[in-house]
C-alpha cells in the first residue's frame, strides 16, 4: 500500500473514532498539582486555575451534565452569580422535561448557589444570603416537596470530604490531569464546600420553615376513665384554614423513631398516640397488646368528634403499630375507614412463637418494653447472651429457662401457658369470621425475607 493511501485510512479512521466518543476535549491533558489535604487553603486557588483552563475546552453530549458540571466549574473560579445562571437553565430544562421542578441534591445546590450569588453582588454575609435563597425557594414549594426535600440536607460532610480526598490521593506524583478526571475533582470539591458551607445553617432554617407549614400539640387523649395516652397531633396550617381534615392514626411504643410530619404532608391531621404500655407507668396495662384495640377505638371516636376533624380515620402502623390497628379493626368504630400495615405484629402467630416455637427474644423484648431509664439489663448484650447459654448448658426444660425479677417474667410465664392459638390471643385480633366481617379498605405489606411475613400472611 502506498504512503499516501496509508495517510488518508489513518485519517478515515480517526474521522470515524472522533464521531463515536463524546468530545475530542475529553482526550485533553492539564497541568495540576494541587495540595495533597483536601482541607488545606491552598486547594481552591489551585482548583480556580484549572477550572479556568477547564472551562473553554469542557464539552458534553448530555445538557444536564453539561450545565450541572459548567455551574460547578463557575462557581470554582468565583463567578457564583455565572453559576446561578446556570442553574437556573438547568432548572428550566429540567422542568421542560418533567413537568415539574427537579427535586432531591438537584434543589440543595441551586439555593447554594443562589446564596452565593446574593453574597457577591449585594455584599452581605453568606448568612444572610443563604437564608434569603433557602426561604425563597422552600416558600415556592408544596408541603410534600419540602418534606422530601429535607433529608438531602442532612447529608454529613465526612463522606464528600473523603471522596474529595480520594480524587486528590489519585493525583500524587501526577503532573497532569485528563479532563473527566478535572470535572470529577470540581464536582467533588463542590459538593464538599457546598454542604460545609450551609451546614451549620440548615437546620434553624428547617426548623423555621415546619413552624410555617405545620400546627403542632401535644395532646392526651381519654381512652377510659382514668387513663388517657400521650399524643402528637400534627395539622398542616394551609388546609386548616379551609376545611376539616380526615386523620391518620398511629400508634407506636417509641414515638422518637416515628414522623408525624409525614402524615400531614399529605395533607391529613397526623396523630402518633405513645402506647399505654411504654407510657406512663401509673397508667400501663398488665401486659402488651391487651387494652390496644380498646384504646384505639377510644383514640378514633374522641379524634371524630374534635373539631379539626372531617369524622374520618384512617390507621396505619409497622410492627406493633401495625397490630393495633388489625386490634381496632376486629371491631372497628364507624369513623374509622381504612387501615394500611406493613409487617404487623400477630400475638400467639409470630411473637412470642413464630411456627409454634417459642423464642428467648420475646422475653427480651417485653423487659426492654417495660424497663425503667436506668435499667442497665435492657441493653446489656452480654447479660442476654449469658441467660441464653447459662440455660442451655444446664439442659433445663424450657419452663424453667431463667428469668428476671419482676413484671416480665409472669408476662413470660403467661404466654408459655398458651402454647396454641386459643382465646387467649384470639381475643386480640380478628379471627375467624371476623375477618369477613371487616368491609374497610386494608393495604398490607411485607417481603419475601422479612422477619414480619409471618404475621402480615395471617
Amino acid at each position: 500500500m502506498k504512503p499516501s493511501a496509508t495517510k488518508i485510512l489513518l485519517l478515515i479512521a480517526c474521522l470515524m473514532t472522533s464521531a463515536v466518543r463524546p468530545t475530542l476535549a475529553g482526550a485533553q491533558d492539564f497541568g495540576f498539582e494541587p495540595p495533597a489535604d483536601a482541607t488545606d487553603p491552598a486547594l481552591l486557588a489551585a482548583l480556580s486555575d484549572l477550572a479556568e483552563r477547564v472551562l473553554p475546552a469542557y464539552q458534553e453530549d448530555d445538557p444536564d451534565r453539561y450545565l450541572s458540571t459548567v455551574a460547578a466549574l463557575q462557581m470554582v473560579v468565583g463567578d457564583p452569580a455565572a453559576a446561578h445562571a446556570t442553574r437556573l437553565s438547568l432548572q428550566e430544562r429540567l422542568q421542560s422535561e418533567q413537568g415539574s421542578l427537579p427535586g432531591g441534591r438537584a434543589v440543595v445546590y441551586d439555593i447554594y448557589a443562589h446564596a452565593r450569588a446574593i453574597a457577591t453582588t449585594e455584599s452581605i454575609p453568606f448568612a444572610d444570603a443563604y437564608g434569603q435563597a433557602f426561604r425563597e425557594r422552600m416558600n415556592s414549594l408544596d408541603d410534600l416537596d419540602a418534606y422530601e426535600l429535607e433529608r438531602w440536607f442532612s447529608t454529613p460532610t465526612e463522606p464528600l470530604r473523603d471522596r474529595l480526598q480520594g480524587e486528590l490521593d489519585q493525583r500524587r506524583g501526577k503532573s497532569v490531569i485528563e479532563l473527566k478526571e478535572a470535572v470529577d475533582l470540581v464536582q467533588a470539591w463542590f459538593a464538599y464546600e457546598a454542604y460545609r458551607s450551609f451546614g451549620s445553617q440548615v437546620e434553624p432554617l428547617l426548623v423555621e420553615d415546619k413552624e410555617r407549614r405545620y400546627i403542632l400539640e401535644e395532646v392526651a387523649i381519654p381512652v377510659s376513665q382514668d387513663a388517657t395516652i400521650a399524643a402528637a397531633l400534627i395539622r398542616p396550617r394551609s388546609a386548616t384554614a379551609v376545611r376539616e381534615l380526615p386523620t391518620l392514626l398511629e400508634f407506636t411504643l417509641d414515638r422518637a423513631s416515628r414522623d408525624a410530619r409525614e402524615a400531614a404532608a399529605h395533607g391529613y391531621a397526623s396523630v402518633l398516640a405513645l402506647s399505654r404500655i411504654a407510657g406512663d407507668p401509673a397508667l400501663r396495662p398488665r401486659a402488651p397488646f391487651e387494652s390496644e384495640g380498646s384504646d384505639a377505638r377510644a383514640a378514633i371516636e374522641w379524634i371524630a368528634k374534635q373539631s379539626w376533624s372531617n369524622g374520618r380515620v384512617g390507621m396505619q402502623g409497622h410492627g406493633y403499630g401495625g397490630f393495633v390497628a388489625w386490634s381496632a379493626a376486629k371491631r372497628p368504630p364507624p369513623a374509622l375507614k381504612a387501615i394500611a400495615t406493613s409487617d404487623p405484629m400477630a400475638p400467639g402467630i409470630d411473637l412470642p412463637s413464630p411456627n409454634g416455637i417459642f423464642q428467648n427474644s420475646a422475653y427480651r423484648w417485653v423487659h426492654e418494653i417495660l424497663a425503667s431509664p436506668d435499667d442497665e439489663v435492657a441493653n446489656d448484650d452480654a447479660r442476654w447472651r449469658g441467660i441464653d447459654e447459662d440455660w442451655y448448658r444446664a439442659g433445663r426444660t424450657y419452663r424453667e429457662f431463667p428469668t428476671l425479677p419482676g413484671r416480665t417474667s409472669a408476662i413470660f410465664r403467661s404466654w408459655l401457658n398458651h402454647p396454641s392459638y386459643d382465646r387467649f390471643w384470639q381475643k386480640w385480633l380478628p379471627f375467624g369470621a371476623e375477618f369477613a366481617a371487616i368491609d374497610i379498605p386494608v393495604l398490607t405489606v411485607t417481603g419475601y425475607y422479612s422477619a414480619g411475613e409471618t404475621g402480615e400472611l395471617h
